[in-house]
C-alpha cells in the first residue's frame, strides 16, 4: 500500500472539454488539495484533439495547425498558448523520426499547461510537466510503448516529490520518452496507463480516474439502461474488461499497481462525492460475475493444417507469424486439424496473410462479420454450468455461438457471435446472469 497522503487523479478528454469542464476539475482538485492530501495529476488532451491532429496534421501547414490548437485552447485558460506552439510547427516542419508520434502527444502538452493555469488562477500553485521534464521514461516499439518504472520512479522523485508540499503537478498523460529522446505514446487511451505508472513510481496511496460515469456498470447502458454500478473488481477483472471492450478503463492501467496494491477510484466528476468502483486486490470469494463487455467489429481466422495435432510448435509459429505483422489475438479455439483465432477486423487480412506463409499450413480463410461478448468475474471458468446457461439462453432466443473461450485467467467466457446479433446476444446475456436473482 503507497502513501496514504499521496493521490494521482488522472482528468480525460471527455471530461475537459470546455472552460467549464476546467473549472469543475479545479475545483474538484483545490477541495482535496485543502483538506491536506498532496496531488498529483494526469491529464489527456482536450476531448478531440488527439483525432483532430492525427486526422489534419499531413493535409495542413505547420502554422494552420498551430492557429487552430491556439483559437481551441485560448478559451479555456490564460497562458501563451501561440508561444507553446512553436515546437508543434518546428517539428511539424521537420523529418524527425518521432515526427508523428510527438504530433500526436501535442494535446497532452497545451492540456496540462490550461489546467495548471485554472488552478493558478484560484490561486492554488500548480505547475504543469511535460513528460520530458517529469521524466516519463518509456519502452517499447513507437505507438505502444511501455513505461520503464524503474527510471520513471528515479526521475519523478527528483523533478516532482520535491513540490509536492506546496504545489499541484499537472503531468502529460498518454506518452513517455524512449531511451534515444525520442517520443512515444502508449496507444490510445493510453493516459490511464500514464496515471498507473505515475502512482505506482510515486507509491500513491490511490489512483483516481475521473469519468463522466459513477464506475463500471454490469453492462454498456446503451444496451441496457438499467445496468447496475460494479461496487469493486480485483485488479484481474478490471484488466480483463479493458481488455474485452469496456472503453472506461485501459488494460494495461492496473500492471503497474499490482504488485503495490494501489487501488483505483472509478470516480464521476458530477456527483464527486459518489463511491464509483474500487479496484483493488481482494481474496477468492467464489464465482461473483461483475459485468459483461464487449468489442464490435472482430474478425475470426480459420486456420486448416492435416499435420497441426503431431507437430505441437507449428500452433506457436502460428500466433509467432501473426504478432510479427504487429496483430493483436483476441481469444483462441484449437482442434487436432484446425485452430481459429480472432482479431480486429482491420487487421484479418493482414493476419491470414502472415499464417498462409508458415509452412505446414493448408489453408486459410476469415469471417469478418463478427462480434465478441465477455462475461467477467472471479472464479468463472472453475464454476460448473456458467458456460451451459449462456449456450442455453442464446440458444432458446436464436443466437449462435460461432466461438467460445474460457480464457487463461479463470475471469473471463467469451463468446462469438454474429454482428448482427450481438444487441440481442448482450441483453440475452444481461438477463441470465445480472437481473433479478440470477447472480445471487
Amino acid at each position: 500500500m503507497g502513501n496514504r497522503k499521496l493521490t494521482v487523479m488522472k482528468f480525460g478528454g471527455g471530461v475537459l472539454s470546455n472552460r467549464q469542464d476546467f473549472e469543475r476539475a479545479a475545483g474538484i482538485i483545490s477541495a482535496r488539495r485543502a483538506s491536506g492530501e498532496r496531488i498529483v495529476v494526469v491529464v489527456s488532451a482536450v476531448s478531440g484533439v488527439t483525432d483532430w491532429l492525427l486526422g489534419n496534421s499531413g493535409k495542413l501547414s505547420p502554422s494552420e495547425v498551430a492557429r487552430h490548437l491556439v483559437e481551441l485552447h485560448e478559451p479555456l485558460a490564460s497562458a501563451p498558448f501561440a508561444k507553446l506552439c512553436l515546437p508543434l510547427e518546428e517539428k511539424l516542419a521537420s523529418n524527425d523520426l518521432d515526427r508523428g508520434e510527438f504530433v500526436a502527444s501535442f494535446g497532452e502538452r497545451l492540456s496540462a499547461i490550461a489546467l495548471a493555469s485554472v488552478l493558478q488562477d484560484r490561486g492554488i500553485q500548480a505547475r504543469a510537466f511535460d513528460a520530458e521534464s517529469a521524466g516519463i521514461a518509456c519502452v517499447g516499439v513507437a505507438g505502444r510503448a511501455s513505461g520503464d518504472e524503474v527510471v520513471t520512479a528515479r526521475n519523478l522523485s527528483a523533478s516532482v516529490t520535491p513540490l509536492l508540499d506546496d504545489s499541484v503537478a499537472v503531468v502529460t498523460g498518454y506518452y513517455g520518452v524512449m531511451p534515444d529522446g525520442r517520443v512515444s505514446t502508449f496507444g490510445r487511451g493510453g493516459s490511464d496507463y500514464s496515471a498507473g505508472l505515475v502512482a505506482a513510481c510515486l507509491n500513491a496511496g490511490r489512483l483516481e480516474l475521473w469519468k463522466h460515469v459513477d464506475g463500471f456498470l454490469s453492462c454498456d447502458p446503451r444496451f441496457v439502461p438499467l445496468a447496475r454500478r460494479v461496487k469493486s473488481l480485483s485488479y484481474g477483472e478490471a484488466q480483463e474488461l479493458g481488455f474485452f471492450g469496456a472503453k472506461i478503463l485501459h488494460p494495461k492501467t492496473v500492471i503497474p499497481l499490482r504488485a503495490k496494491r494501489i487501488p483505483v477510484i472509478i470516480r464521476n466528476v458530477e456527483r464527486p462525492d459518489g463511491e464509483g468502483t474500487v479496484i483493488a486486490s481482494r481474496e477468492s470469494r467464489g464465482l461473483e460475475l461483475k459485468s459483461l463487455a464487449f468489442k464490435r467489429e472482430v474478425a475470426c481466422v480459420y486456420v486448416q493444417g492435416e499435420w497441426l495435432a503431431e507437430f505441437p510448435g507449428l500452433a506457436s509459429t502460428v500466433f509467432g507469424a501473426v504478432s510479427s505483422v504487429g496483430v493483436s489475438i483476441d481469444v483462441i479455439a484449437t482442434s487436432e486439424l484446425n485452430l481459429c483465432f480472432t482479431t480486429s477486423r482491420g487487421d484479418a487480412l493482414k493476419a491470414a496473410g502472415a499464417v498462409a506463409s508458415v509452412p505446414g499450413i493448408s489453408g486459410v480463410s476469415t469471417r469478418c462479420d463478427l462480434s465478441l461478448v465477455s462475461l467477467i468475474g472471479d472464479g468463472l471458468v472453475d464454476t460448473p454450468n456458467v458456460g451451459g446457461r449462456a449456450f442455453g439462453a442464446l440458444g432458446c432466443e436464436g443466437v449462435n455461438v460461432e466461438l467460445i473461450s474460457n480464457g487463461a485467467s479463470n475471469s473471463n467466457l467469451s463468446f462469438v457471435v454474429a454482428e448482427k446479433d450481438l444487441e440481442r446476444a448482450v441483453k440475452i446475456l444481461h438477463k441470465e446472469f445480472f437481473e433479478g436473482d440470477a447472480n445471487a
